[in-house]
């Protein structure tokens, strides 16, 4: 395209896509010198009726849209390129890449992550159906969403972007033909026969989320009666599979109706339907010493020293001490004593709080090497033979360096290892690592 200045403002700088008539640039306001969005739909040889529609549908709306994270509304007015007509439509720049570029350039994305960034659009959406009448996006997708980059524990800024499947949600009179609009994969089934409802904007940001999770498109994965079989693909705690797989119901009337209620149950299992609650497979051991408390917010739990069982039944032991006694003298026998207490009087205590995660080791009542964490800090969670394994990591200085650590709970056997394991991932809602 030959004209640079278009309505005697902006300058365009760079073509980022070019779509059948639709034409997207990167420009700047000579007004205002910053950086912008330019949207251009031509009345060429590629243009169709429907874009037009679909093109000034998504200008009206975003005119009246006011979200610090969607991108804001600025101009729209006709243009004329190479003697070709059209319309421009004019956004603020937001710099950051989608997460489709994050995924393509290799970034592996974690569970807490995952649902940092489900929250973020969860919001969005919550702002969207809520309007009168409410707005659906139609077309959620790696592509479509921003992500700005890594910062501590956050996962980045989201930004929801390309609303030109933008619709408002109202009956459509008898008769009248539907557009067909979304994404192969990302489409809820009710989006193949031209209707859309709040719920379809979930399903896309359901096929979202697998697709940042198990690093492949919705599509690539296998599908049985019209459901995504993702669960072999990713690696996510009970609770976040039951709560994707209810958002991904081939069934409308199955899935969340609307984005405050997937948002309510993202944290809470017990706001899953019944059907879809994530269950502990595994029952406590028998004769299991481990002792667990649990409220809404808040998890305790206490590892009695595993080798108290062990000294008990074995007998022989009895034996030392009593020799101890009759031939090395009461010096030795406190320090018998001392290294006794020590080793099987200590046991491992782990409090999860709302904010915090506490880890120390007692000595009958004393706290000893007392260590403590932000919940959002565990990682991973790990099953090694007879202990379970928390990955902890942070983030230090200006060069933000993470420093990992790993607390160790010991159990008295793979069984017991394995139960606790599910026990800690369903309540923090953090997969075990295999």
């Amino acid at each position: 395209m030959n004209q640079s200045i278009l309505n005697q403002r902006y300058q365009l700088d760079k073509q980022i896509s070019h779509k059948g008539a639709r034409h997207t640039f990167l420009a700047t306001d000579l007004t205002t010198q910053q950086p912008v969005i330019v949207k251009i739909l031509l009345f060429g040889t590629d243009f169709q009726w429907q874009e037009y529609k679909l093109f000034e549908r998504g200008s009206q709306t975003l005119q009246h849209l006011d979200h610090p994270h969607i991108p804001r509304y600025l101009d729209y007015f006709d243009v004329t390129l190479n003697e070709v007509q059209g319309f421009a439509q004019v956004q603020r720049y937001i710099e950051a890449p989608s997460i489709q570029e994050h995924l393509d350039r290799g970034r592996s994305f974690s569970e807490a992550e995952i649902c940092q960034i489900a929250r973020q659009l969860l919001d969005i959406l919550v702002y969207l159906q809520q309007l009168h009448p409410p707005i659906l996006h139609r077309d959620i997708k790696p592509s479509n969403i921003l992500l700005g980059e890594r910062s501590g524990h956050s996962a980045g800024q989201v930004y929801l972007v390309d609303f030109d499947s933008v619709k408002s949600h109202s009956t459509t009179p008898a008769g009248q033909t539907m557009t067909i609009v979304g994404t192969y994969g990302y489409m809820a089934p009710e989006q193949f026969g031209g209707k859309a409802y709040p719920a379809s904007d979930l399903y896309g940001l359901a096929a979202t989320l697998v697709a940042i999770a198990s690093g492949k498109a919705p599509s690539d994965l296998p599908q049985k009666e019209f459901r995504i079989n993702f669960e072999r693909e990713v690696n996510l705690s009970p609770h976040l599979v039951s709560w994707l797989t209810w958002l991904l119901e081939p069934s409308l009337d199955s899935r969340a109706k609307s984005a405050s209620e997937a948002l309510t149950a993202l944290d809470n299992n017990d706001r899953l339907p019944f059907a879809f609650k994530a269950s502990k497979v595994e029952v406590k051991p028998a004769g299991s010493r481990i002792k667990i408390k649990q409220k809404a917010d808040l998890f305790k739990v206490v590892l009695p020293t595993q080798q108290i069982a062990a000294w008990e039944k074995s007998q022989h032991k009895l034996v030392l001490i009593f020799f101890a006694f009759f031939f090395l003298g009461p010096f030795l026998i406190l320090l018998l004593l001392f290294y006794v207490v020590r080793k099987f009087l200590t046991s491992t205590h782990l409090v999860i709080k709302p904010n915090q995660i506490v880890f120390c080791r007692k000595l009958l009542f004393i706290s000893q090497n007392s260590e403590k964490f932000p919940r959002d800090a565990i990682d991973k969670i790990k099953v090694s033979e007879k202990r379970v394994l928390m990955y902890t990591y942070q983030t230090v200085g200006r060069n933000e360096k993470i420093i990992r650590k790993q607390l160790t709970l010991p159990t008295g056997s793979e069984i017991e290892a394995d139960w606790l394991a599910q026990e800690l991932s369903y309540f923090l809602k953090i997969p075990i690592d295999n």
